[in-house]
């Protein structure tokens, strides 16, 4: 396997540290090892829209980081992935882009060539590591827990920029939750966004799509909602179920994972003694 940089973002060291927590413990179960870079920042996502230079230079800052370590880039959160991988493309078709970031980019003695390779940590595990070796770390394999998968928006689309899967009908991580035990639903939900992008412009709504999707996955019978991007993760964590919608719990695909790979919970980031189990809905 290659040698990657891990890149964390913004939102999984402050809020989502599970999501850390249980990828270093599944990398480890794996023997995989990673790069940490101290000097890793945001990927540029909150600027994309307001300076145009400010979001590639961001992004490319942390690209060129990896680059003078001889490093790609392992990134966890799709939002990021996407944002890195947009900012790639945008600099390899326009050169003259690319030399106005890079002349940012010299006030630090950096410098992006656009070497270093950008990839999703599914990717990873899917194409690099393999189902076979995957599946020979299964130790403890997830019994009965029926689970509903949430791709997110930022992986799958563009598809023709981000190469994660097939952007109509993906299936890499049903394929890997079927390595740990557990046995994905089949439901359409499943590429409907959380609606955090609507965060602090219309919260009802944001919040309502969130609701929504929770409610169907309950309605369609899912014990857990099946996540991998801290956005989207924090987005259903939020809400409270009532009796009205009862929803269900969201958890991560790595700590799903690093169960059916024997870790204990406290070392994915759940809490002492969590166990996965079906809930009878009929």
């Amino acid at each position: 396997m290659n040698q990657y940089a891990l890149f964390l973002g913004c939102q999984i060291p402050a809020r989502v540290q599970g999501y850390e927590r249980s990828v270093r413990t599944v990398l480890h179960k794996l023997g995989l090892t990673i790069l940490d870079i101290p000097e890793f920042t945001c990927c540029g996502y909150p600027m994309r829209n307001l300076n145009r230079i400010a979001f590639l230079a961001s992004a490319a800052r942390n690209l060129a980081l990896a680059e003078a370590r001889g490093r790609d880039v392992l990134t966890l959160c799709m939002c990021c992935f996407g944002t890195l991988k947009k900012a790639e493309q945008f600099m390899q078709e326009d050169a003259e882009l690319k030399e106005r970031v890079n002349a940012v980019l010299a006030e630090e003695g950096l410098h992006y060539a656009g070497k270093t390779r950008i990839r999703h940590l599914f990717n990873v595990l899917y194409q690099e590591v393999g189902l076979q070796t995957l599946n020979q770390a299964v130790c403890a394999p997830i019994k009965g827990a029926r689970l509903a998968i949430h791709y997110g928006c930022h992986a799958l689309r563009p598809s023709d920029i981000t190469l994660f899967d097939d952007a109509i009908a993906p299936s890499i991580l049903e394929e890997m939750l079927e390595i740990t035990g557990g046995t994905p639903l089949k439901w359409d939900t499943k590429y409907d966004c959380c609606g955090a992008p609507l965060l602090g412009i219309d919260n009802d709504l944001s919040l309502g799509l969130a609701r929504r999707k929770l409610a169907l996955a309950h309605q369609h019978g899912a014990d857990y909602l099946c996540t991998g991007c801290p956005y989207c993760h924090l987005q259903f964590s939020n809400l409270t179920p009532d009796q009205e919608t009862p929803l269900v719990r969201p958890i991560l695909l790595t700590q799903i994972m690093g169960l059916a790979m024997g870790a204990r919970p406290e070392e994915l980031g759940l809490e002492p003694g969590f166990t996965l189990v079906s809930t009878d809905q009929t």
